[in-house]
């Protein structure tokens, strides 16, 4: 609705709900009762302030922690910070280990199978995924050795 001389305006100093603003101290009506800042200006300081301190806490509490550990796939040993879980250097390394165990995956099916063909195989694997691969070979007792990076079939030990 336009102003005009017959509307009605609001006051322009209500002291009832006047408040101080967090960062410069100004006095401001908020528009909102949760306002703390009076301008999106002291909001944004505000907010880098307080980022600023909890990057320092953190600096200042935890030291990164570097520690060596050997790619799965290439062999070569990396630094990493607090990674512990970490398995391959790069994601080319991922990358290349997840399609050296599928097609060692597909050879061993073959093997399993002989009237399967190395690209039946590695269709079946295409439809079926790799997760359920993995585990019909399990059922067929053979597990994924790293090192060799095929699939083997332990042998019974006696102990």
């Amino acid at each position: 609705m336009p102003r005009t001389a017959e509307t009605p305006t609001a006051p322009l100093f209500d002291s009832a709900r006047k408040q101080h603003c967090k960062v410069c101290g100004d006095g401001f009506i908020p528009r909102r009762t949760t306002a703390q800042y009076c301008s999106p200006e002291c909001r944004n300081k505000a907010y880098r302030k307080r980022q600023s301190r909890l990057k320092a806490k953190a600096s200042k509490d935890e030291a990164p922690i570097m520690s060596p550990f050997t790619c799965e796939h290439c062999g070569q040993t990396v630094w990493q910070v607090e990674a512990k879980d970490r398995r391959y250097c790069t994601p080319s390394c991922r990358t290349g280990a997840w399609k050296t165990r599928r097609q060692a995956a597909a050879h061993t099916l073959t093997a399993i199978s002989p009237q399967m063909t190395l690209e039946q195989a590695e269709l079946l694997i295409e439809y079926s995924g790799m997760k359920k691969t993995a585990n019909l070979l399990g059922d067929f007792g053979y597990s994924y050795d790293i090192p060799t990076r095929k699939w083997i079939k332990p042998t019974n030990m006696r102990v």
